[in-house]
């Protein structure tokens, strides 16, 4: 599909440039021939010919041009990205997702464009949030250079605020890597501010596992991570040893509400029913049959699984962290998720500008196609005047009607003798100026005038004249009132037999 559009999009530019030949022949090189001298299919076929090649030319060439000179160096970094890197980048990345390559080049330079272009910005140390986006494109290429991966690690660690594309990367990371502690806790302490709903289930999973890493190594995010993982727990109903302190937590240090009380009941069970630590089943079973209370106005700051947390000091900004956690996880399931893969974290509006783009494709080239068949029809046929007319029976070469809506012209000379009339038309035709005849009758008599050009006033008129004197065109003028004409068929040269 994608190639289909390619070739009619360079069919269009070439079908636009072949119109343009075409009237540029008409009107200079076609009044000129003889009757009879191109069949009018070749007077169509050449320009327009001519004008698809040079389409295919001008844009494969524009594209490759591009490719040496700009976009690869930029990506090697051979050549400085321009002052607006981040324009620069979508732009190239626009073009190749757009329809003027054809797919199979696209694609292979679009790969090496995004992975050459984020080794590049990851050694420069570039941590603008546009790079992120490259970084997201090109992790496939990325998480098989353990060196690359140590440079994002690095990038993350010295972003100050990671955008979602950032975070994202970082959670790709965490999937190779799930034994580093440092990056679970910058993305825990990064996702307390983001709308998870619109996460998929494996992203959610590999951030559970961000969670529990943190939640046991970080006493300052433990109390703001409770609330979150307890619902989290709560709606994949996960009944193992993890799940069981998290609901001790929860009860203690969060609320005893009726949805808790029966999770860790069900978990005991569980834990009992694997052979898992009869203590912790114990816990479970004595605090789930103490009485309900309604959730603390103040958390409490939880220890680790099993151990009484300290009660501490709960300012309103971090309450409103741990309730608006609340109201996240509990919406959830309202949500459909955000599609995600494993080479594609967060797409950049590829498809986006894809639907934008493909229907002005198909309408500009459908308008280009119809205009240039309805225009060569109408010059064939001689209802415009690009070839010479002739009469459907005889074949006979039919003169040129001329009309204007301009109220003035210049009057050249007038003749009895229609012939020299004829003849001096086209000589000034030749000399590229709008010449044509007019004939009147006064006192029984025939005038053959010649007019040239269309004026609105009649100073344009006389400076135009003046100048054609000067440049010995003619003799003599007169401004007169314009009246439809004709240019005459050329006359037998004199002496000619």
């Amino acid at each position: 599909m994608k190639l289909a559009v390619a070739l009619l999009l360079r069919l269009a530019i070439g079908v636009v440039l072949g119109l343009a030949l075409f009237l540029l022949l008409g009107l200079e090189l076609l009044p000129a021939l003889r009757p009879g001298a191109l069949p009018p299919w070749l007077v169509l076929a050449v320009p327009f010919a001519a004008g698809i090649g040079l389409a295919f030319l001008l844009v494969d060439g524009w594209l490759l041009l591009r490719w040496g000179r700009a976009w690869l160096p930029w990506a090697e970094g051979s050549r400085p990205l321009p002052a607006d890197g981040e324009r620069a980048v979508k732009r190239v990345i626009r073009t190749l997702t757009g329809p003027l390559p054809y797919p199979a080049r696209a694609r292979r330079w679009l790969a090496r464009f995004v992975n050459t272009l984020a080794e590049t910005l990851l050694r420069r140390k570039i941590r603008d949030p546009w790079a992120w986006t490259i970084y997201a494109l090109a992790w496939g290429e990325l998480k098989q250079n353990p060196a690359l991966l140590d440079e994002t690690r690095v990038a993350l660690k010295e972003t100050d605020t990671l955008t979602d594309t950032a975070w994202q990367v970082g959670l790709s990371l965490l999937r190779e890597r799930p034994d580093d502690t440092g990056l679970a806790i910058l993305l825990a302490r990064g996702s307390l501010t983001r709308p998870l709903h619109t996460y998929r289930e494996e992203q959610l999973h590999l951030l559970d596992d961000a969670w529990l890493t943190a939640y046991g190594s970080d006493q300052n995010l433990r109390r703001l991570l409770l609330p979150p993982l307890t619902r989290r727990f709560l709606q994949a109903r996960r009944r193992d040893e993890i799940a069981g302190w998290i609901y001790i937590d929860a009860f203690v240090h969060l609320s005893r509400t009726a949805e808790v009380v029966d999770e860790m009941r069900r978990t005991a069970d569980a834990i009992e029913n694997t052979g898992g630590d009869p203590e912790l089943v114990a816990n479970l079973r004595a605090l789930a049959g103490a009485p309900l209370e309604p959730e603390r106005a103040e958390p409490v700051a939880p220890g680790p699984p099993g151990e009484p947390g300290a009660e501490v000091e709960a300012d309103e900004e971090r309450k409103d962290v741990v309730f608006r956690f609340h109201e996240q996880h509990e919406e959830e399931s309202e949500h459909e998720p955000r599609g995600w893969g494993e080479e594609e974290l967060m797409p950049l509006p590829v498809d986006e500008a894809r639907r934008k783009i493909g229907p002005w494709v198909w309408m500009v080239a459908a308008t280009a196609l119809l205009a240039a068949f309805v225009l060569s029809i109408l010059a064939i046929t001689g209802v415009l005047p690009f070839t010479t007319p002739v009469d459907r029976q005889t074949g006979a070469e039919l003169p040129i009607a001329v009309t204007s809506e301009s109220p003035f012209t210049v009057q050249a000379a007038a003749f009895p003798d229609r012939e020299k009339a004829a003849r001096m038309v086209h000589e000034l035709r030749d000399r590229g100026l709008d010449a044509y005849l007019v004939s009147t009758q006064r006192e029984r008599r025939t005038f053959h005038r010649v007019h040239i050009g269309h004026f609105e006033r009649i100073e344009p008129a006389q400076v135009f004249a003046d100048s054609l004197i000067s440049v010995g065109a003619i003799r003599e003028y007169y401004v007169a009132r314009f009246v439809p004409g004709e240019v005459p068929l050329r006359p037998e040269p004199e002496g000619a037999e």
